[in-house]
């Protein structure tokens, strides 16, 4: 059974739990009609088909790193050229992250219905992770940091220094971030940080799973 099956399958369970425990008033102030999705719409479309995904996805605003990284906070990290070797949305750039270095995406709109997210890496030198975290902050403005995926040689996610598309990583299914979204929508970053060596990232998208 593929990760990408498995985390749908995951998903789906998590949402009739979730739903029954509203409807039934186990979470206060929720009911069945927060299940509904809650982010506006956005253009998506297939970037991952060849790795046999054939979920919608939107790209991550300034992702692609074709023109800068508007909107992204970037500490030792710049744009350089050089594009993921898949090309999927074509383009001739990608964000370089050096050693200790931290790349956070600018905020988008997270809730029950955008489950995953993925993108393209590559380890250029050293032997370290790419980790990677969700930020996001919760109604009440507390601002949470969850540890989602850590990519590298070591790990066997990366097998050598040739861009790899990233497994499928979880964004709706982090706790408490699912309870938190319930009936609302969330703002969230993608956090890049590199330990013990330098990477690569391009073509980051998420998936709006309700499309």
């Amino acid at each position: 059974m593929s990760k990408l099956f498995r985390s749908k399958a995951l998903r789906r369970f998590a949402i009739t739990v979730f739903g029954v425990l509203a409807v039934g008033g186990a979470i206060p102030g929720t009911a069945s009609a927060a299940l509904a999705p809650s982010c506006a719409s956005t253009s998506s479309s297939m970037p991952f088909a060849r790795f046999l995904d054939l979920s919608r996805y939107t790209a991550v605003s300034g992702g692609s790193f074709e023109n800068g990284a508007p909107g992204w906070t970037l500490e030792r990290a710049g744009v350089v050229s050089g594009n993921e070797s898949y090309s999927v949305a074509g383009g001739s750039s990608s964000l370089a992250i050096a050693a200790g270095g931290e790349a956070s995406s600018p905020a988008f709109c997270a809730a029950i219905e955008q489950p995953t997210f993925r993108f393209f890496a590559r380890n250029v030198s050293g032997h370290g992770a790419l980790n990677v975290s969700v930020r996001y902050t919760n109604n009440e403005g507390d601002v949470h940091t969850i540890p989602v995926a850590s990519l590298g040689l070591a790990s066997g996610v990366l097998s050598n220094t040739s861009w790899s598309v990233s497994p499928v990583e979880l964004l709706d299914l982090q706790v408490p971030m699912l309870a938190e979204s319930l009936g609302s929508q969330l703002q969230v970053e993608l956090v890049f940080q590199a330990t013990g060596g330098a990477w690569q990232i391009d073509d980051v998208y998420y998936d709006p799973y309700s499309r």
